[in-house]
């Protein structure tokens, strides 16, 4: 399996290169400043077997900043609701169009995900609750159609 992996604390770097028409991983942007749930964050994407860039962003406004540049070219963002500097729903507001980005929010508390939902006015919004396993990450993978693909081939 690949994996590569960018953290940055600083700003966002621009998309990495994809072969022409064909994408051989999956980029994800991980939005998460605790180190134990980058880990297991990390572990459960393991457990997908799926072949993935993890971009990892410790902080709202690096996380904002990476959406700002390169949000369309994430194929997942996983979003932690408590961020230092912006909180992870202050991400979603800052940036315009968020509603079209593929978002599963991951928190340590259960969410009201229908009142984000009005409140945001998203007709689509994933959560999580940590501890994230892969069970809990593949539901997120099936909410959105261009990565239902990457589920049909589940080895676990």
């Amino acid at each position: 399996m690949r994996f590569f992996q960018r953290r940055r604390k600083g700003g966002p770097q621009g998309p990495s290169s994809q072969t022409a028409g064909h994408q051989s991983h999956l980029k994800i942007l991980l939005a998460e400043d605790n180190s134990v749930d980058v880990e297991c964050m990390k572990a459960a994407l393991e457990g997908l077997h799926l072949p993935h860039e993890l971009t990892i962003a410790d902080n709202g406004e690096t996380a904002r900043e990476y959406l700002l540049t390169s949000g369309s070219g994430f194929d997942l963002v996983l979003l932690d609701v408590h961020l230092p500097r912006l909180s992870g729903l202050q991400v979603l507001h800052d940036v315009p169009d968020f509603e079209r980005l593929p978002v599963c929010l991951v928190t340590g508390t259960p969410i009201d995900s229908s009142r984000l939902k009005r409140l945001f006015h998203i007709r689509k919004l994933n959560c999580i609750t940590k501890p994230v396993d892969p069970e809990k990450l593949r539901n997120c993978f099936r909410a959105y159609t261009h990565l239902r693909r990457f589920m049909s081939a589940d080895v676990s």
